[in-house]
């Protein structure tokens, strides 16, 4: 099945299918605020997360970040003790939902090779496995809500190619090139889900080739995951307000979120990157998923819990 992509950059004009012209969504004037569910410091500031989960014990479920200077460490949701992997230096990472199966990222060199690793052991240690793939050299992997297993993978190659590419994931790893879905150009960041494609270039938001919104200024990111049933995009800013939703249908801007200081726990002040999983990561409060924001002034993740975003989406759109 075809994914939804979308793909972000830094900032040009805009086209909305309806009238082929730049069009400015201005930001609702209300923002809500969100209160952070959880929190942990990391040893150096993040520019990329990924997920694999654990369907038997959801807390053991992996994280995956990309440092700012190229480092691929592997944590839990305590964020405790995290595992520097081999090699790199690294730019990208994608994990992967395998049922009752090891958890597995696939991290993207600085040259733009594949390299996948998979948990060894119940201690959160992971070793590279062996690959054999056709996807030539890659700048991109598109990430997803990561609630569904799938064999499936969106990438942007270097030649500027938004591809799919099929995978066996085992002992070692499989991977070819699949199908062409289009063209891509200036992108930095690039998210995939269900049957439409979305994309995000020079701060340019878009469905398929023909709507484009534009947002402005960004951080790295953007997440992609459902929200009461329907597709959301998340992207995260280095001002206030610090995450902005849009409807990934139609990219009609939902709300926007400040995130505040809950009980114990940090809010930040500045975004620079955001992610999202489906899946649960132990606790009831990730049940559902969480969506992590890096703190663009100390090098932390603030974890918020889906659910929790949910309910606050759904009461903004009751009133």
């Amino acid at each position: 099945m075809i994914r939804n992509i979308l793909i972000i950059s830094a900032a040009a004009t805009v086209l909305l299918s309806a009238c082929n012209r730049a069009t400015d969504i201005a930001p609702p004037s209300d923002v809500k605020t969100l209160s952070a569910t959880h929190a942990f410091d990391t040893p150096a500031p993040i520019k990329q997360v990924a997920f694999s989960p654990n369907d038997v014990a959801s807390w053991l479920g992996a994280i995956a970040m990309v440092t700012d200077d190229g480092q691929l460490l592997i944590t839990n949701i305590e964020g405790k003790q995290p595992k520097l992997q081999s090699g790199g230096p690294y730019k990208d990472v994608i994990g992967t939902n395998r049922k009752g199966k090891p958890a597995l990222f696939l991290a993207l060199t600085s040259g733009g090779e594949l390299r996948p690793f998979i948990e060894a052991d119940n201690e959160g240690n992971f070793k590279a496995i062996p690959i054999s793939t056709d996807a030539g050299k890659l700048s991109l992997l598109c990430k997803t809500e990561g609630g569904d297993e799938t064999n499936e993978l969106t990438v942007i190659t270097t030649d500027g190619e938004i591809v799919t590419l099929n995978t066996e994931l085992s002992e070692s790893a499989l991977i070819h090139k699949d199908t062409v879905l289009g063209k891509a150009k200036d992108v930095s960041g690039c998210a995939a889900d269900g049957g439409i494609q979305i994309t995000l270039s020079r701060g340019n938001l878009s469905v398929g080739s023909e709507d484009k919104v534009k947002i402005g200024n960004t951080a790295p990111g953007p997440a992609i995951n459902r929200l009461n049933g329907r597709v959301h995009l998340f992207v995260s800013r280095p001002q206030s307000p610090v995450l902005s939703v849009y409807e990934g249908s139609d990219l009609t801007q939902s709300i926007d979120f400040n995130i505040e200081s809950g009980l114990s726990i940090g809010g930040l002040e500045r975004a620079s990157g955001v992610w999202a999983t489906s899946a649960p990561f132990g606790g009831s409060g990730f049940n559902d998923g969480l969506i992590a924001v890096a703190d663009a002034d100390a090098p932390r993740l603030v974890i918020l819990s889906k659910s929790y975003v949910e309910r606050a989406l759904s009461n903004a759109d009751a009133r």
